[in-house]
């Protein structure tokens, strides 16, 4: 008795170790850029100071670079607190949302995460951040 644990049970054991591996630095890679777009959004919001004709070409422009995915048709939610900015529906699959305040505004930006498995419809994991304050200078006060 030579080997304890048979070949083919050691193979096996080793197959299943780097499925799990590689899953990992798939979603890891996977979730950085979901942040990456979500920061290059944010940059842009801040930039232009707000959601406007600007700050999209910027964000097309950008998420265009990264190759971030085109949008697939699904349509951003309501949330309570935030009125939803991209009403219309943008060139790739993201959402803004802004809160209004007395002196500034607030953007909360949600990108996606997509894996697409085989045998399984595609997964997806929503990713948000926020913006720092962009600050309305004007009369009364930012209000339309």
């Amino acid at each position: 008795m030579r080997e304890s644990i048979g070949s083919i049970f050691l193979y096996n054991i080793i197959i299943i170790f780097l499925f799990i591996v590689f899953g990992f630095a798939g979603a890891i890679i996977t979730y950085q850029k979901a942040y990456k777009v979500n920061s290059k959004i944010a940059l842009a919001l801040e930039e232009a100071e707000g959601y406007n004709d600007i700050s999209i070409t910027q964000i097309d422009h950008n998420l265009n670079g990264l190759g971030y995915k085109a949008n697939s048709g699904k349509k951003c939610k309501e949330m309570d607190g935030y009125e939803l900015i991209t009403v219309d529906s943008p060139k790739y699959d993201y959402c803004v949302y802004r809160t209004r305040h007395d002196t500034h505004d607030q953007y909360l930006i949600i990108t996606y995460i997509y894996i697409d498995l085989p045998f399984v419809d595609e997964i997806r994991f929503s990713v948000k951040s926020k913006t720092s304050a962009i600050y309305n200078f004007s009369k009364n006060g930012g209000q339309e």
